[in-house]
């Protein structure tokens, strides 16, 4: 057993059926976070009694993270960097 990331389109929990899941790993920076994802965390139940949803919380030195933020320029090559486990150079 291991730990697949993807990506997908559609519903959530209709894709951790196709896929045989058990859990969902969801993370978050904030409060504000958490009562957006626990409502979806029931929602998937309903769709899908069969999978759990657990939830993460991020490093304090992440909470400012956000996709909008890692999509382009400098941040990007570092946060992808940090990700991959590769050093990130200061002058990036």
């Amino acid at each position: 057993m291991g730990v697949e990331v993807d990506s997908v389109s559609g519903l959530l929990a209709d894709y951790a059926r196709e896929k045989g899941a058990v859990a969902i790993i969801k993370g978050l920076r904030a409060v504000s976070d958490y009562e957006y994802e626990f409502q979806m965390a029931l929602a998937n139940k309903q769709l899908n009694p069969e999978v759990e949803t657990m939830f993460l919380p991020t490093r304090v030195e992440n909470m400012f993270l956000s996709s909008s933020l890692v999509t382009g320029g400098r941040l990007r090559r570092r946060y992808f960097a940090f990700c991959a486990g590769v050093p990130a150079r200061e002058n990036q």
